[in-house]
């Protein structure tokens, strides 16, 4: 890659969560670009150990709500619903070791409401 005309080194890491490129050891700029994820699927965001579900199967979620807990490294890390909707299934095991992108839970996003449909995209202004 070039910058500004002088060669750049770029060196990309594949993560679970997504790719992360290192632009230059000198410049220090980092870009993450995340995996292409399913709005339905809640996924663990670290490594760990899953302490407990906060909802249940048919139970209504709301946009950012903590919907499982993950212990890493002696810290509880609050797993948050990306989407409303209605909790379809638990897939993962209270217990269960998992891994940072590990699929934890289905929502039905149709349910989100209890009368029509929810769009599959959510913008938000930044």
């Amino acid at each position: 890659m070039a910058y500004w005309t002088k060669p750049v080194k770029v060196v990309a890491t594949v993560e679970a969560l997504g790719i992360r490129l290192r632009i230059g050891a000198m410049l220090g700029h980092e870009v993450f670009l995340p995996n292409v994820t399913d709005p339905s699927e809640v996924r663990a965001d670290v490594q760990g150990k899953l302490i407990r579900f906060l909802v249940a199967p048919d139970t209504l979620v709301e946009e950012g709500q903590v919907v499982a807990e993950v212990e890493a490294m002696k810290m509880i890390v609050p797993i948050k619903s990306r989407c409303a909707g209605l909790v379809k299934k638990l897939v993962a095991g209270v217990n269960a070791v998992v891994g940072a992108g590990d699929l934890l839970l289905v929502l039905d996003l149709n349910s989100s409401s209890g009368q029509g449909s929810s769009s599959l995209v959510s913008v938000r202004k930044v």
